[in-house]
């Protein structure tokens, strides 16, 4: 196992032990459910095209974005499909 996984792992447990204390008749595979789809890593994989650059979520070709960077892209990518990144966007002016 790789570090990253052993943290992970680590993490869950610490979560669950947390969970059971506060409510010990919880359904434990629905919170860990809760936890994993929070905490999953994301991607995003950028393309260079003809003209401009494409970002896919996930290697998803449902989930993209594009722009004349990659930074750019990126950008739309993370505007478009803020809800399947599980972000919130907050303008402050």
């Amino acid at each position: 196992m790789e570090k990253r996984e052993i943290e992970m792992l680590n993490f869950l447990y610490n979560r669950l032990i947390k969970v059971h204390k506060e409510n010990p008749d919880t359904d434990y595979m629905l919170k860990l459910h809760d936890i994993l789809s929070k905490e999953i890593n994301k991607s995003i994989t950028i393309q260079k095209r003809s003209d401009d650059y494409i970002a896919y979520l996930n290697n998803d070709p449902k989930l993209w974005g594009c722009g004349s960077t990659p930074n750019a892209a990126i950008g739309d990518v993370i505007h478009t499909h803020y809800k399947e990144l599980n972000v919130k966007i907050i303008l402050e002016w």
